[in-house]
């Protein structure tokens, strides 16, 4: 058959928990500037400069280290669950974080965030032709697309209406999706 449709079992799976991740990933730059920017922070802008270049810079160690961790036989399903669950773990940190330690603790956990991407396109590609390989990126492009959309419709509006209760609490809902991206990656 031609296309890409069940009979690859996990691409349906896989694709979900990709939308679910990069949503948060993307939310996450989509906010955090705001977040440290007003109350109770007050943050200039070098000081969350020093959090988002410790970030990546965890992030590109993270994507060095994974062919370490295939040489000694971590499965690919293995290290995305791990970079998820650090995803989730910095999120959660973020949303609770009140001091500058805790702020770059969540940046550096949340690193995990590039691997998983890597990993999810990976993991994904293996289960199509690879002459269908334009239409897995084509649907993984639209997902990124419908991403950015929950972003910056959704949840930018969730942080602005709920950050006068709780400034942490659109970061809860990262963790709920990375959860969800961690639940169905090692599905």
């Amino acid at each position: 058959s031609s296309g890409i449709n069940a009979e690859y079992g996990g691409i349906y799976v896989l694709s979900a928990a990709y939308l679910f991740h990069f949503t948060a990933f993307i939310s996450f730059a989509g906010f955090l500037n705001m977040y440290l920017l007003g109350p109770p922070f007050n943050w200039a802008t070098d000081r969350i400069g020093i959090v988002n270049t410790a970030s990546s810079i965890g992030n590109f160690v993270m994507v060095l280290t994974v062919p370490l961790w295939r040489k000694i036989g971590v499965s690919e399903t293995i290290i995305g669950v791990t970079a998820c669950g650090m995803c989730a773990a910095g999120y959660g940190v973020m949303a609770i974080a009140r001091s500058f330690g805790l702020i770059l603790t969540s940046g550096l956990l949340k690193a995990g965030s590039g691997v998983a991407i890597a990993l999810y396109r990976s993991r994904l590609s293996k289960l199509v032709k690879p002459t269908q390989y334009g239409q897995l990126f084509s649907i993984l492009n639209s997902l990124e697309c419908v991403a950015n959309l929950i972003s910056s419709v959704g949840m930018i509006q969730v942080y602005q209406h709920t950050r006068h209760w709780f400034n942490g609490f659109a970061f809860t809902l990262l963790v709920v999706m990375e959860a969800a991206a961690f639940i169905l990656t090692g599905v």
